[in-house]
């Protein structure tokens, strides 16, 4: 069922496109597709089950040169399908993609990507070394298991200004309806610089007269447990208020924990620290809203200087376009994929110790 729907979206959007680019669907010669293990399989048709099982291991890595009708993709009758290696069971064709587009595997210096997801990728290194590795950050990075949560759209809360009271920004300035990913970051590394959340993540929970009344006032404790209220219902025309609840500061936590623990790991199997570090990719869809300095500030990303820290968007989409657009691009990520050395968290003995003081908000 799930492949159904997948190939039957990727025909629709290829009509789109054919009809955008008016271009006969027939004329269509090349098709690149790039995802993560997983969808990868999908898309193919292969069982995904043994991705889900130790040592989680693809049922191959290798690039395919498919014709249309093996997939099929019925709207493309005449087109090649070229599928990127995959690297390991949870970094997928994407990651490839992904280096395409950052250049990482053809520096002198040492640079990192950081795709964000509900699966975040961390690539390491340069042309001398590459290393790689999954970290399971869960949806709260997108505004996935946020009380208020929600994606980053017109509306949601993406900065926030704390001082005597609080002041929300919103995309597209619009009336606030939610807080997406980027704005749970700002929010959390705001109200620890204002002394409201401490470096474990706990919310303020007494001494609220000692605050400015209006800053009091947004403390609330109700059977869901403590919160911050963001935005009252009276004053926004809400429909309820917007809490920024304990246990949301806890799943961003462990979010940005498992993203900063595995770049840690990479950095200590490689011997790199951060001033080594010379340019941070860092690819995802919030990012772009994302504000730095509060992002190492709660210790999401390493404590790098903000003209350190590049985003660079869709990055698997973009090396998508250049292995469609070049062949020679494409031939290169079969060596990309050789040469990267997969790190398994999991197997790594000191990596829950990381996992643990990554989780404080520093």
């Amino acid at each position: 069922m799930l492949r159904g729907k997948l190939l039957a979206t990727v025909n629709g959007f290829i009509s789109q496109a054919a009809q955008e680019a008016d271009v006969q669907e027939e004329n269509i010669y090349k098709i690149v597709v790039v995802g993560n293990t997983c969808m990868h399989h999908m898309f193919l048709g292969i069982d995904t089950s043994h991705v889900g099982l130790a040592p989680y291991a693809p049922v191959f890595r290798n690039p395919l040169i498919l014709s249309s009708s093996e997939i099929p993709l019925k709207r493309a009758p005449n087109a090649h399908i070229c599928m990127l290696p995959i690297i390991a069971g949870f970094v997928g064709a994407d990651t490839i993609a992904a280096l395409l587009a950052s250049r990482v595997y053809d520096n002198d210096k040492v640079q990192a990507v950081v795709d964000i997801g509900t699966n975040g990728e961390v690539v390491l290194g340069n042309r001398d070394r590459l290393m790689a590795c999954s970290a399971p950050a869960g949806p709260a990075l997108e505004g996935g298991e946020i009380s208020c949560g929600m994606r980053a759209a017109v509306g949601a809360i993406d900065a926030i200004d704390v001082d005597a009271d609080v002041t929300l920004h919103t995309i597209g300035d619009a009336q606030a309806i939610g807080l997406c990913g980027s704005g749970l970051i700002d929010v959390v590394a705001k109200l620890r610089n204002r002394g409201l959340i401490n470096k474990r993540g706990r919310l303020l929970h007494k001494d609220f007269d000692t605050l400015p009344p209006a800053l009091g006032e947004r403390f609330v404790k109700s059977e869901k447990g403590r919160g911050f209220r963001l935005a009252f219902k009276e004053a926004f025309g809400n429909r309820q208020e917007l809490v920024l609840t304990q246990v949301d500061i806890r799943q961003l936590q462990l979010a940005k924990g498992a993203i900063y623990s595995a770049i840690l790991m990479l950095q200590r199997v490689m011997g790199v620290q951060d001033g080594d570090i010379d340019r941070l990719f860092l690819a995802g869809g919030f990012g772009n809203y994302i504000n730095l300095d509060s992002a190492t500030k709660i210790r999401l990303l390493p404590a790098l200087s903000s003209d350190r820290i590049t985003y660079i968007g869709n990055a698997a989409h973009q090396g998508a376009e250049l292995a469609l657009l070049s062949e020679d691009e494409r031939n290169s990520t079969v060596e990309i994929a050789a040469r990267i050395e997969h790190v398994s968290l999991a197997t790594r003995m000191e990596f829950q110790e990381l996992f643990v003081d990554a989780c404080d908000l520093q």
